[in-house]
């Protein structure tokens, strides 16, 4: 049957099974990854591994601490990882659940705490449920048609007065990734406090250091090197796929050993990251942001405005003609 035009219901519509659909299919597929993560890497999501893992956990505890008494709150921590957050929070009275995609990433998690398998952008837990959620570093693991459901689901899981933490890193080489991020976040949030961290100097330098192992560890292994290669682009694809083969390995092998002390002094001293952040912050500023966290609450469906009054006027005269 041909589309009516003016039918304003449609029957038959398929779209919206097909939506929640594919949102299942990506959750299953996430589930998959991440529960071979946390089984065969569990350091890679560790906060503790380097130092500006810690020192985003660092500040993440500074900012709750300024602006929330724990004590009796309802929180979840989605995408809790091992639990490092959450263990803290519980310890200064919070009613804390525990929360990640992965069952490997819960068996991590301390027993004292409870733990439920979620997550986002569907959750099963219930509308208005918690005072507090804390969502640090799960955003950018999340296929991008998904972001703007996940930002719901935060919403509508807390309280009317509950509020939001949620951080994550932003990708350093797009344009205006934080601007974009802070107008996803004002889609259901009004955020109260932003706290950006300038650290992409240190992590481009990084990157640069890293290259050579990098370059050797795709020629040693083809798989390293077909998704490698997959996920670049232009002259960067070429130049990854020209680097990988066997000859510049003779230059690359022995500077990748010599590099090796280097990377890990730049990976674990908080000193250099500090140090690095003040330099991009002064010479980059908002150019040199590499993540954010915020804090917000549920933005309301009617805002107030303080608009002025309308000025007096006197009252209008309505002139009937008749003819």
């Amino acid at each position: 049957m041909e589309d009516n035009p003016l039918s304003i219901i449609k029957v038959n519509d398929n779209s919206q099974t097909q939506t929640t659909n594919n949102v299942k299919s990506r959750r299953l597929e996430a589930e998959a990854k991440y529960e071979r993560i946390w089984l065969t890497q569990p350091t890679r999501f560790d906060p503790n591994h380097n130092a500006l893992g810690r020192e985003r956990i660092t500040y993440t505890l500074s900012i709750i601490d300024q602006l929330f008494d724990i004590k009796g709150l309802n929180i979840v921590d989605i995408g809790c990882g091992n639990g490092i957050l959450a263990k803290i929070l519980s310890e200064q009275g919070g009613k804390v659940i525990a929360s990640d995609i992965a069952t490997n990433a819960l068996k991590l998690v301390p027993n004292e705490l409870a733990t439920k398998q979620e997550a986002l952008p569907e959750t099963s837990f219930q509308d208005d449920e918690f005072d507090l959620c804390i969502c640090t570093e799960v955003i950018p693991e999340m296929d991008h048609r998904d972001f703007r459901l996940a930002i719901a689901e935060l919403a509508r899981i807390i309280k009317p007065d509950g509020k939001v933490v949620c951080s994550t890193p932003i990708d350093i080489y797009s344009e205006d990734a934080a601007i974009r991020f802070r107008k996803l976040a004002e889609t259901e949030f009004k955020i109260l406090h932003w706290r950006p961290s300038y650290h992409s100097l240190y992590l481009k330098f990084l990157h640069f250091l890293k290259a050579p192992s990098k370059f050797f560890k795709a020629w040693r292994d083809q798989k390293k090197r077909v998704e490698g290669l997959k996920h670049r682009h232009g002259l960067n694809r070429w130049w990854f796929k020209i680097n990988s083969r066997l000859i510049p390995q003779l230059i690359w092998a022995p500077i990748q050993l010599i590099l090796s002390p280097v990377v890990y002094l730049f990976e674990q001293s908080r000193i250099l990251v500090n140090l690095f952040e003040k330099i991009c912050h002064f010479f980059q500023h908002e150019r040199g942001i590499s993540h954010v966290i915020f804090v917000a609450k549920r933005r309301p469906l009617l805002e107030e405005r303080d608009e002025p009054p309308l000025p007096d006027r006197p009252p209008f005269r309505r002139e009937v003609r008749w003819e």
